[in-house]
Formats: C-alpha cells, sequence, structure tokens
C-alpha cells in the first residue's frame, strides 16, 4: 500500500538512537544540511485509507516528528542550523491531516 512507502524509509532503531538521524550517533557528527523529503499527506488521500493503516502511518510520523524534535533541539544547542525546517511542519499538517479524516468518520 502507499503507506509502505514511510514505512520502508525509516530505519530500524532502539532506544536513544531512535532520536536522531540514521548514521549521526555513530559519525558524531551532525545530520546533512539539506536531506530529500516528500510532500505532506494530503486529507483526500487519507480518506481512502483504512483505520487500520491510519493508526500505522499515525506512529510512524509520531516516531518521525520526535526524531526532528530531538535533532532540532540539538541543532539549537550546538548553535548550527536545523537542516531540512520544512519536514518538522510537513509532519505535523500530515498529523492534522489524520485528525482530520478520523473526526469526520467519527462525526458520521
Amino acid at each position: 500500500s502507499d503507506c509502505l512507502r514511510c514505512l520502508q524509509s525509516s530505519a530500524v532503531a532502539f532506544g536513544f538512537e531512535e532520536f536522531f538521524p540514521p548514521g549521526v550517533l555513530e559519525k558524531r557528527e551532525f545530520a546533512p544540511e539539506s536531506v530529500e523529503t516528500g510532500r505532506r499527506w494530503r486529507a483526500g488521500e487519507l480518506r481512502a485509507k483504512s483505520n487500520e493503516d491510519l493508526h500505522k502511518l499515525w506512529y510512524v510520523l509520531l516516531k518521525e516528528r520526535n526524531m526532528l524534535l530531538t535533532l532540532r533541539h540539538e541543532a539549537k544547542r550546538q548553535g548550527v542550523p536545523l537542516p531540512s525546517p520544512t519536514r518538522l511542519h510537513k509532519v505535523q499538517k500530515s498529523m492534522a491531516a489524520i485528525k482530520a479524516v478520523i473526526g469526520e468518520r467519527v462525526r458520521f
């Protein structure tokens, strides 16, 4: 399904490593300045998804959001610019769209 496109880009990590992009902790260097990312999920696309797919996507986005917030905090601590700052906005917009779609389903 389309939901797999976001799952396949997530690296498998457990514990503290989940809060940093892959390779950052091992190389002891900060994340690359620019990271290629896709666009946000739109409500129209999400309406076609099952509740199970929305649930999975929510947790993928939640994990990504937490990682990006950690990265933002670390960038601020080190006094360096946040790599690809639009990523967090896209994740937040996608999560808001999921909430809107779930809200529509509950009302009807």
